[in-house]
């Protein structure tokens, strides 16, 4: 199987490291690393009930895989090395856009042929991501959610993404979090480059 790599942050088993001493009152921990992903042919985003998108945050978005596109393609496993070290789910999703010019769409969204965006795709996804994270000397655990939206360029050309990834809230100690994670690398067949924060609740 080919390794991609891919934009998500947090975790099955989330390992941050932070100068920061507390987790709460909206001060962030800052995380910086690589990010590798698989393709998850059982798409456990939708599949395993351990993964499921709580009702105490942010509406989850629809799968792509709900419109048979293959899981092979629409969900991934994740993997990630630096300050963080994690693992974790994620899937591609629609959501609408708006152009005041040409109406209403939905994400994906490619461009016109035979222009130098040809070859690039804009697309969101949503990731369901266990794990723990230092705060100083205290050790967080819980759960992060999180809604990302980037472009990606499609092979055989190089794979790269850009990615932003928002933080939507989480569960145990994570409870009310937020924070933003920019992603940028190579998305097929590489690594990916993330830096950011995770946020307390407020």
């Amino acid at each position: 199987m080919k390794t991609i790599t891919r934009p998500a942050v947090a975790s099955l088993c989330i390992l941050f490291a932070s100068t920061a001493y507390g987790f709460g009152g909206g001060s962030c921990i800052p995380v910086t690393g690589v990010v590798q992903s698989v393709p998850d042919p059982t798409c456990a985003i939708k599949t395993d009930p351990k993964y499921s998108w709580p009702g105490t945050v942010e509406a989850a978005d629809p799968l792509l895989v709900n419109f048979g596109v293959p899981a092979e393609q629409a969900c991934l496993t994740i993997r990630g090395f630096g300050t963080a070290q994690f693992s974790g789910v994620s899937g591609l999703t629609t959501v609408g856009v708006g152009n005041p010019q040409a109406g209403n769409s939905a994400t994906p969204l490619g461009f016109a042929p035979a222009t130098v965006r040809s070859g690039l795709t804009v697309f969101t996804s949503q990731a369901v991501l266990n794990g723990q994270v230092y705060a100083g000397r205290k050790l967080l655990k819980g759960t992060l959610y999180t809604k990302d939206t980037g472009v990606i360029e499609l092979a055989p050309t190089s794979g790269k993404v850009g990615q932003i990834l928002k933080i939507v809230g989480g569960g145990g100690d994570f409870a009310g979090a937020s924070g933003t994670i920019t992603v940028a690398g190579q998305e097929l067949g590489g690594f990916a480059f993330y830096s950011g924060e995770v946020c307390g609740a407020k």
